[in-house]
């Protein structure tokens, strides 16, 4: 009986693990070739050796799949097969990836020591038409789980990471899996090198592990040397909250602790965490290098102009905002930093209108908790411009106002927020996806005459939506009616025109509809 593909390649991954190459040699030819047969050389690689490597390749082994495309995702350990992935099982040969955890069945197995594994990797590089490796992907990985062994040999054969690959570098979150503190100046150092970069521009993702590194002296020059963009407050309290003294020792040099509102705060810090060295140290420090009269003096001046400030001034709202003049001297805000629940828009910033706001204006994500408690938002009617997920999470926001000039309801623009109703004047021509998604509150919504479009997912999940108004100026409607956009919204009776675009876009959804009475 003949064996179908899938029994071909069991049978050949068994024989690998436990035949002889002469004998290995005789199955595959007597199987008379076999379609895929990356499992069976993956496993040769990881847990044979080279023999056994070179004897599958000699018989027509690799990793290739048919239907391959050539596009592939360097960080990644999947290949593209006709718009689906498949694992390479080429990455075996690393014991400590993603593939080798979840993907390799082979407990029991012992992987091969690295210099065997480095003395296949060379052979597979070295054959990498025939054996259907990508070695720019190899060197990827082999910075990413720090096998120096590796690198080494990939860089015999010539491999670099190509430019269009670099901003994975650019973004070295993606190491942060499998870094171990001990290799952190090891592996950083081999991260610059292929970027061909002096320093590395640090990320949201990257800063925990970067401040859990600079505990550590010899990691915290490299990372002062190397990397830009971090906080300093925050690396300061990771050093503090670990007690690093030595570390307190490097940032005093530096003249981070010579601002006293700073020095004070990190006393407080470590006081109200109970860091006893570290607070020492910092109380040690102030009793050997402040101006306690001095410093006295400058506080109370500055308590003075704090009293006497006028609170509309551009000092005082840098305070409260980040913003950015543009080339036709208007002014985008880019985040809020302020405390308030009911936050007021300036109209103007110094002598230059405020006419939009940026991306994530209000997002209570990174450092921003405090946004969560929002509960009204007053724009001033200057803003024609609001960008993406503005007000996106903020679960206490009852309250915004819909300036005359805003032309769009830009994507998330209010996803998640609690309005309870609210009226889309005419001048808005679009609301885009996920406007409103998971709304939780919205019980109703009216759009006038002038809306034309709604995107996908714009009232997703808002299932406390009772009353919506469409009116005749509506054209388009994302979705059909196995994906509506009121998906979840089982109390929804929409007011439509008869004969309009809203009547029939309801009645192919299933929406249930009333006539809006025109007397």
């Amino acid at each position: 009986m003949e064996l179908t593909e899938e029994e071909k390649e069991k049978r050949l991954e068994e024989a690998v693990l436990s035949e002889t190459p002469e004998e290995v040699r005789r199955i595959y030819k007597e199987l008379g070739g076999v379609e895929f047969s990356g499992v069976a050389l993956g496993r040769a690689c990881a847990f044979r050796g080279i023999d056994m490597v070179k004897t599958l390749v000699e018989c027509g082994a690799s990793f290739r799949y048919i239907g391959e495309e050539e596009n592939f995702p360097v960080d990644n350990w999947s290949r593209i097969v006709e718009g689906e992935t498949k694992v390479d099982f080429s990455l075996l040969l690393f014991p400590k990836s993603q593939l080798a955890y979840k993907k390799n069945p082979l407990k029991d197995k012992e992987y091969l020591p690295v210099s065997k594994l480095a003395e296949v990797l060379d052979y597979l590089c070295g054959n990498a038409e025939k054996t259907g490796v990508f070695p720019k992907r190899l060197l990827y990985f082999s910075i990413r789980y720090n096998y120096r062994e590796y690198y080494d040999v990939l860089k015999k054969h010539g491999v670099s990471i190509s430019e269009d690959c670099q901003m994975l570098f650019a973004a070295p979150y993606v190491f942060m899996e499998s870094i171990k503190l001990k290799n952190f100046t090891e592996l950083y150092g081999l991260v610059l090198k292929e970027m061909n970069a002096e320093t590395i521009k640090i990320d949201r993702v990257l800063v925990d592990v970067t401040f859990e590194s600079a505990v550590y002296p010899e990691c915290l020059e490299f990372i002062l040397e190397h990397f830009i963009g971090f906080n300093k407050n925050t690396m300061l309290k990771a050093i503090i909250h670990n007690d690093a003294i030595s570390c307190l020792a490097i940032v005093e040099e530096l003249g981070w602790l010579k601002h006293p509102k700073r020095r004070d705060y990190m006393i407080k810090y470590a006081l109200d965490n109970e860091k006893n060295e570290s607070l020492a140290w910092l109380l040690d420090f102030k009793n050997r290098t402040a101006d306690l009269k001095a410093e006295q003096e400058a506080a109370e001046k500055e308590t003075e102009r704090t009293l006497n400030a006028d609170p509309n001034s551009v000092r005082e709202l840098r305070k409260m905002w980040k913003f950015k003049k543009r080339e036709d001297n208007t002014i985008i805000i880019k985040a809020y930093k302020g405390k308030s629940s009911e936050i007021v828009v300036p109209q103007k910033i110094g002598n230059s209108i405020v006419t939009a706001l940026g991306f994530g204006t209000f997002e209570p994500g990174f450092k921003k908790s405090k946004h969560k408690e929002i509960t009204k938002i007053t724009l001033p009617d200057t803003i024609e411009d609001i960008a993406a997920f503005a007000f996106i999470d903020c679960d206490m926001l009852t309250e915004v106002n819909i300036p005359e000039k805003l032309t769009a309801i830009s994507r998330g623009m209010l996803y998640s927020t609690k309005l309870k109703d609210i009226v889309i004047g005419g001048n808005v021509k679009i609301i885009d996806g996920s406007a409103f998604y998971n709304c939780s509150e919205l019980k109703s919504v009216k759009l006038c005459e002038g809306v034309r479009e709604i995107g996908d997912y714009a009232f997703y999940l808002c299932t406390q939506l009772e009353r919506i108004e469409l009116p005749r100026s509506l054209v388009k409607i994302a979705g059909n009616e196995s994906e509506s956009i009121f998906y979840g919204c089982k109390k929804l009776t929409a007011y439509v025109y008869e004969g309009s675009y809203a009547e029939v876009y309801c009645r192919n959804a299933g929406i249930r509809y009333e006539y809006i009475n025109e007397n």
